[in-house]
């Protein structure tokens, strides 16, 4: 065991300075080895993710905050190549509380690895080392809520009342925010509807130039809704006539000579179950009534009073009923006795007529009163049945159709008898028929 022991204290103190010098060249070798294939390397990481923390400090005094800076940061770092080359942007960690935020809202950002590298791998730089927020006050206030109405109804169909079940609504926001807002509302679409609404609908929040203002991650605008209920009638459009009936009669000598109402056609609306039986509007009353009247008459009809409950009229709703009459006219007619034709004159009788002039009154319509021809009267006295003396005799016409005389119209006749020396001579008046020709 000695022999040994000899043996080995004798390797090591033989040449003992050569020996620690040897360890040292090799150590040195070892070393220059190491960084020829494992140099130090510098890099720039780019992005690395700002975090905030401690937002409760802000937020618990309703306070929020908007940041002004970027949040990102670029971290120069130097290692190991064989460390450096397998660093991301999240293998760093940068974060900026709210504890250390300076008197000029400034929050100092702090980037550590994530990784125990801090021995491996150095921060020599980074592009900020602070961020700047902006902090204020949230402030609720109330504003109405507007409907936009989006689209048209289906054909026939027409949107009535549109009602919301609140008309206000809180908006809790910085008061950068509410200086922007122009206008909160609802947007309804109705494109192709029928039948009525009751739904609920976002409540939105837009600027002056009509863009939406959303609300954000950081909770900086909230509303006391967030939906309304809308509720809309939809009514039907329906086109339907307009009928009525005269009753009574003008004064004696007029006629209706037109009568209409216009228009004669309205449009009615109102919800379906209700339009949908309506298949006239009649026009009923004392306004039908036109006992007596001798001129023509323009009445104002208010077609709502012959509506049933819950129907309308789409428009207006005051028709007009015309109603033209016309009156009798008189014309006067002279013609001579030698107009007269004289009939049935008795046998071995001479007749002739001693009236002059004799005048006839036509009435009726202008327009067939003015038609008459006087060559076309044919009046005519009949002396059937009458014997010599001087006679009053109606004088018969043929009047035209719609043409009525006034009174009866005599002519004063005197039949004599015939003289036997005068028979030749007296074969009666011209004109005349006897009654045995008649006969």
């Amino acid at each position: 065991m000695k022999p040994m022991m000899t043996t080995i204290r004798n390797l090591l103190t033989n040449n003992f300075l050569l020996k620690i010098a040897a360890l040292i060249f090799a150590a040195v070798i070892w070393i220059t080895v190491v960084n020829v294939n494992d140099p130090t390397k510098t890099v720039t990481i780019y992005n690395v993710p700002i975090r905030i923390l401690d937002e409760k400090i802000i937020t618990d005094n309703n306070q929020v905050y908007t940041v002004n800076s970027k949040m990102t940061v670029n971290v120069t770092v130097s290692g190991r190549r064989s460390v450096i080359s397998e660093l991301t942007e999240n293998s760093f960690s940068a974060t900026a509380s709210f504890k250390q935020m300076s008197a000029t809202n400034a929050l100092p950002v702090n980037v550590k690895l994530k990784y125990a590298l801090d021995k491996k791998v150095s921060i020599d730089n980074q592009s900020q080392t602070s961020i700047s927020v902006e902090i204020e006050d949230l402030i609720k206030k109330s504003y109405d809520i507007e409907t936009n109405i989006i689209g048209e109804t289906a054909d026939n169909y027409l949107l009535g009342d549109v009602s919301l079940a609140r008309n206000e609504i809180d908006v809790t926001a910085p008061e950068s925010i509410h200086q922007t807002i122009a206008q909160v509302r609802v947007d309804v679409d109705v494109t192709g509807v029928q039948n009525n609404i009751d739904e609920k609908y976002n409540i939105r929040l837009y600027n002056e130039k009509g863009e939406r203002i959303k609300p954000d991650s950081d909770n900086r605008i909230s509303l006391s809704k967030n939906k309304v209920t809308v509720t809309a009638t939809v009514n039907k459009l329906k086109k339907v006539p307009v009928i009525y009936e005269l009753t009574g009669m003008p004064r004696g000598g007029y006629d209706v000579m037109e009568e209409e109402i216009v228009p004669n056609e309205v449009t009615v609306l109102g919800q379906p179950d209700k339009i949908d039986p309506i298949e006239n509007i009649t026009v009923t009353g004392d306004v039908l009534d036109i006992t007596g009247i001798n001129e023509n008459r323009e009445t104002d009809v208010d077609l709502a009073q012959f509506l049933p409950r819950g129907v309308e009229i789409y428009g207006n709703s005051t028709v007009k009923l015309r109603i033209t009459v016309e009156g009798d006219i008189y014309k006067n007619f002279v013609i001579s006795s030698e107009d007269l034709r004289v009939v049935n004159i008795p046998i071995d009788c001479t007749a002739s007529v001693t009236s002059q002039d004799i005048q006839f009154t036509f009435y009726g319509k202008e327009e067939y009163v003015n038609s008459i021809i006087k060559g076309e009267l044919q009046p005519t006295v009949d002396l059937k049945g009458l014997k010599p003396g001087e006679h009053n005799v109606e004088i018969e016409i043929t009047l035209p159709d719609n043409v009525n005389m006034n009174g009866t119209v005599f002519a004063k006749v005197k039949i004599e008898k015939k003289n036997a020396d005068k028979e030749d001579n007296n074969l009666g008046v011209s004109e005349s028929v006897s009654e045995a020709d008649n006969e």
